[in-house]
């Protein structure tokens, strides 16, 4: 009988162990376009969340190490750091900054990575690790950033000076390039003629959003 409560007992320890060191997947939305605004701009959705992008004029653009043929777009983050070597606290604590300070952030947002240094830095495997556990399916890295990591990675062929925060990313043959994300949100009470956003154009130009989603009663600004 004494067998039988310790096998018991070593089998229940070592399924706790099985389950504490098993770290849950994050489920992600998957990005689906709606449709291109007049001016040449995408509208996507992450769920039941609706966004803009501005595609026609991205924020910033890069060549890069790209397999032939994976032309796509993805909701991306950019994350900036000076650490020697990024671990899955780093990681983890900009992703929490960003989930309580950014309105346009989500967990959506980590289907791909930027990750962008001033120093030589190294992803350790407990960073890596956690971007599996988050479905990371790209890694775009500066050429600074060395990582074993066995998802897609592609290697910038420059740093890009973006602001650190969500974008979503258009993948070409041998270039990447980043546009700024917009949510857009009804407007209930008609409190703006329309919703504008910065063209990006180099002239100081601001677009109306032009587009009417048919399952919100209200126009949209983003």
């Amino acid at each position: 009988m004494a067998g039988r409560f310790l096998l018991s007992g070593l089998l229940t320890a070592a399924l706790a162990s099985i389950s504490a060191s098993a770290a849950p997947v994050i489920k992600r939305n998957p990005y689906s376009f709606v449709l291109e605004n007049p001016y040449g701009d995408a509208v996507f959705e992450l769920g039941n969340v609706s966004y803009l992008a501005n595609t026609k004029h991205p924020k910033a653009s890069a060549g890069c190490t790209t397999p032939a043929g994976s032309a796509t777009s993805i909701p991306i983050t950019v994350i900036k750091t000076n650490e020697t070597t990024i671990t899955k606290d780093v990681l983890e604590s900009v992703v929490s900054s960003y989930l309580d300070g950014d309105d346009v952030f989500s967990h959506d947002f980590m289907d791909g990575l930027y990750i962008s240094s001033g120093v030589k830095s190294t992803l350790d495997v407990s960073a890596v690790d956690y971007l599996a556990s988050l479905n990371t399916s790209m890694l775009f890295v500066d050429a600074s950033v060395s990582t074993d990591a066995s998802m897609n990675k592609m290697v910038l062929e420059s740093a890009v000076d973006l602001p650190a925060g969500p974008y979503l990313a258009s993948v070409e043959d041998g270039s990447v390039s980043f546009a700024t994300v917009y949510r857009l949100y009804p407007d209930t009470y008609r409190t703006f003629l329309f919703g504008a956003y910065d063209a990006n154009d180099g002239q100081e130009n601001h677009n109306p959003l032009g587009v009417f989603l048919p399952k919100f009663w209200d126009p949209m600004i983003p």
